[in-house]
């Protein structure tokens, strides 16, 4: 059962093919047991130094240990790496079969978001915060639809500083008659009622989709999101990968007791879901809270896949 686990790990941060800490990972996780011969066990099991927690007591217990080697006095939990995109190995690739400009790819068959996508007909772009969609047709290019995405709110029942929450959409794709929508979300929610005094800065990353079948009248499907900043995605045959970074930076706000306080939740539309122990991997000598998070979502019926996550 775990060889399974390592090997849905390895399938997807390969077809990721997004950061380079991805990449470290998934030459951790391809690894395969020393010794096959032991038989599993309930327990949490360690392969190859990777960690498969069955609770959320145990991943608890894991941070904590974390906590107690690492605590730099502040309380507060720092990246101490930053994403970047792989280096661009076959840049400029385009699907041999388009008669149609499509978005240049590092890797040949594996397609990535941009602001502007075609279906080789219309023409769906980002522009201000909305997706709009056009029908080329020379000097009668018009514009056909229009989808606001992006908004900004403040919380006006409170004092300055008020709290806010915002969402802008980042990139798009196109497959077949779905149109997904990749955005990112922060709620910037102050704990004190005074300007510069500490704040939480909440965020997730979501996928609206909707059904283009009618590009004039598009009709909206459902929003698939998860916990975190909006890392990269990718899709390659009609599956779409999406990646995020959730971080715990308060370490005083954890709570064992409340699986909320530290484990990324996924949703769909606005219904949050924890994600399940089994589907977090715990990657060998973690010194920061930082999960990255992986999801597949089916872009031909709009299901999601599953969801992994690793620590």
């Amino acid at each position: 059962m775990k060889r399974m686990h390592l090997k849905r790990f390895g399938l997807v941060l390969v077809l990721a093919l997004c950061v380079t800490t991805i990449c470290v990972m998934v030459g951790a996780c391809s690894k395969t047991p020393s010794t096959p011969d032991t038989p599993d066990t309930p327990d949490a099991t360690e392969t190859a130094s990777l960690v498969f927690p069955t609770s959320y007591d145990e991943l608890f217990a894991s941070l904590s240990t974390m906590i107690e080697n690492n605590q730099d006095g502040s309380g507060i939990a720092y990246d101490t790496g930053v994403a970047k995109e792989a280096a661009s190995t076959e840049a400029g690739d385009t699907a041999a079969s388009a008669n149609y400009s499509t978005t240049n790819t590092q890797v040949s068959g594996i397609d990535e978001g941009d602001i502007v996508k075609t279906d080789g007909e219309y023409i769906y772009s980002i522009s201000n915060g909305d997706v709009i969609i056009v029908e080329p047709a020379g000097s009668a290019t018009r514009e056909i639809a229009r989808i606001t995405i992006a908004s900004d709110s403040m919380d006006t029942s409170k004092e300055l500083p008020q709290d806010r929450a915002y969402r802008y959409p980042s990139e798009l794709y196109i497959q077949g008659d779905m149109l997904a929508i990749v955005s990112s979300i922060n709620n910037i929610i102050y704990e004190l009622d005074t300007v510069g005094e500490p704040y939480q800065n909440v965020a997730r990353t979501e996928i609206d989709l909707y059904d283009v079948s009618d590009p004039a009248n598009p009709a909206y499907v459902k929003t698939l999101g998860q916990d975190g900043y909006f890392t990269s995605s990718r899709m390659t045959g009609g599956i779409l990968y999406l990646i995020s970074n959730y971080y715990l930076y308060d370490y005083e706000s954890l709570s064992a007791d409340v699986p909320t306080s530290y484990v990324p939740s996924i949703y769909e539309n606005g219904t949050a879901k924890l994600i399940d122990p089994s589907d977090i991997c715990i990657m060998p000598e973690f010194d920061t809270i930082s999960f990255t998070v992986i999801s597949s979502v089916n872009l031909e019926d709009g299901s999601r896949i599953s969801t992994q996550c690793m620590l």
